[in-house]
């Protein structure tokens, strides 16, 4: 297969010449047709000489992501450009990123920061985290090849499911989440720093089609320096990005992640997203889900609540507490069948792998009429097992090895 036999911009498989004008039937699409993202390269676009590009998967403040073909290894892949708005441009008359007036330091260690964040997450085979292949420099700016999952985003998925989910379908995909992001921390970045995420969301966290959660876009906030401009924080989501994430000054950790965590599960659960946390600074009238009407487990609630604590001294310091609270009320730790999330999603118990793979066991029926079979023609061992079996002394086990003893004789 090539990417001449699919479609440029969904990469279904087509009959279309890349030329032709006709309508992908799959899409929509057709070659020549103008482009809804000015600021985006066009499908067909070919990078580091076997990455055929196709059309816009996903785009934020600092990057843009494509579905892409590897011609080299035949497989579908994601392709994200560093192409931070605020600094940069793309030229109007080639592909070439150029950096915006005055912006260059700022869209120099934009790049430092973007490959710095690619060395790092090639290094996780973690299940939550989507895997990067590589990376290479072109068109004046950076690019990350990473595993193309098909799927759907947490958002999506909740539109999908009238806009909330019950307790231990959002727990569950919470949980997963969370251990991704504690493998995450316990990495250093190249400051020596532990590697944070920056911006979790629920369109950020994608529910692939074969049942697994996956986190997406780490370190948007990484790619500006830290000398950014103010007017880089309207890049992060309100509802979801915690105080510090607002101020050049803030400190940010661990903690920061659980924000985040905190906020996305709440609007799981309620259906409502938390106020942005500036505005709880001087008033905080976040209501508790129960006072919504959702039924959930006092420390459930407790520690929810706590994530979502405005002031980082208030609020849990590491995933791991939330975690380990999550688990232990829903009995996830023990017991994974009491929960695994939506029906879709949920993963077979070590009891269900055991029964499914297992060889089928005889009954001590099945034994007994292989023995008696076998048996036939020695008198002495028949004789044997008919005593056995009528006085039920011994075992079929024993009778078996009695016959063994007696074949090696024979």
């Amino acid at each position: 297969m090539s990417s001449q036999n699919l479609c440029l911009n969904c990469l279904e498989p087509s009959t279309l010449e890349p030329s032709s004008t006709e309508t992908c039937p799959e899409c929509g699409w057709s070659s020549g047709k103008e482009p809804e993202n000015h600021s985006a390269l066009p499908p067909g676009t070919l990078l580091d000489e076997h990455f055929r590009l196709a059309k816009v998967l996903g785009q934020g403040g600092f990057a843009i992501t494509y579905l892409a073909f590897d011609e080299t290894l035949k497989k579908r892949v994601a392709v994200k450009e560093c192409l931070p708005q605020e600094f940069a441009h793309r030229s109007r008359h080639n592909q070439t990123v150029k950096s915006n007036s005055k912006k260059e330091k700022y869209f120099s260690d934009s790049l430092k920061n973007f490959l710095e964040e690619a060395q790092t997450l090639a290094q996780f085979d973690e299940p939550g985290i989507v895997g990067v292949q590589g990376f290479f420099k072109e068109n004046a700016t950076a690019y990350m090849v990473m595993d193309y999952v098909d799927g759907r985003s947490l958002m999506k998925y909740l539109d999908d499911h009238g806009g909330q989910l019950p307790l231990d379908a959002a727990v569950g995909i919470m949980i997963r989440v969370l251990d991704a992001l504690r493998a995450v921390h316990k990495s250093l970045d190249t400051r020596g720093e532990p590697m944070l995420h920056r911006d979790i969301t629920p369109d950020n966290i994608y529910i692939t089609n074969d049942a697994r959660v996956k986190l997406l876009d780490f370190g948007a906030a990484r790619y500006a320096s830290r000398e950014r401009s103010r007017s880089l924080t309207v890049q992060f989501k309100p509802g979801y990005a915690p105080i510090e994430q607002y101020s050049t000054r803030g400190k940010q950790g661990p903690w920061t992640d659980v924000y985040s965590c905190g906020a996305t599960l709440y609007k799981m659960i309620t259906g409502k997203k938390p106020e942005d946390s500036l505005d709880r600074l001087d008033d905080d009238l976040l209501e508790t889900p129960s006072k919504l009407g959702i039924e959930l487990p006092d420390e459930v609630e407790q520690i929810l609540m706590k994530s979502l604590a405005v002031q980082a001294k208030d609020r849990l310091q590491s995933v791991e507490e939330l975690l380990e609270v999550l688990k232990l009320q829903t009995s996830m730790a023990e017991d994974q069948s009491k929960f695994s999330g939506p029906e879709e999603l949920r993963e077979p118990t070590p009891e269900v792998i055991e029964q499914n793979f297992e060889e089928p066991r005889e009954t001590e029926g099945d034994v007994v009429e292989v023995i008696k079979n076998l048996a036939e023609g020695h008198e002495e061992l028949m004789k044997d097992l008919n005593q056995r079996m009528t006085s039920q002394e011994g075992t079929v086990l024993s009778v078996r090895d009695r016959f063994d003893d007696m074949e090696g004789n024979v």
